[in-house]
């Protein structure tokens, strides 16, 4: 995973994890970060997930709705409880039901941002760099 610069910045890009159990969105979100340049781990469970962002220092973890076991809600308050409380990691949910009541349940479970399905590049890579600026800021 070699860092990349943001054109025309200074600033690295930050260190992406995805948890999915859905194999053509761990391919489509793969090939997105690499046309990009963003450096990302994909992951089928929430364990590896929680081990790599306290290990890898992530600063994204992006989690799908459609994890088949649990709730991306139930997925990522298990993942902020098991970090310590002053952890800087943002989550964004992937959903294809991205509606109001959605986006209010994510922010309540923790949820920094909310993508909707079908992944559109360009607001998806907008989302990540205003995501950074704010953890800058």
């Amino acid at each position: 995973m070699a860092d990349q610069n943001y054109r025309g910045s200074g600033k690295m890009k930050p260190r992406c994890l995805l948890l999915t159990a859905d194999h053509y969105c761990r391919a489509v979100i793969s090939d997105l970060f690499d046309d990009y340049g963003y450096p990302i781990i994909c992951q089928s469970s929430l364990k590896e997930v929680v081990h790599n962002a306290a290990s890898d220092r992530a600063e994204f973890v992006i989690i799908d709705d459609d994890l088949g076991d649990m709730t991306a809600f139930e997925a990522v308050r298990i993942f902020r409880a098991a970090l310590s409380a002053e952890t800087t990691i943002k989550t964004i949910l992937l959903s294809a039901g991205a509606t109001r009541r959605t986006v209010e349940t994510a922010r309540k479970a923790g949820f920094d941002a909310l993508i909707a399905k079908p992944i559109v590049p360009a607001p998806f890579i907008r989302t990540l760099k205003n995501l950074t600026l704010a953890r800058a800021a």
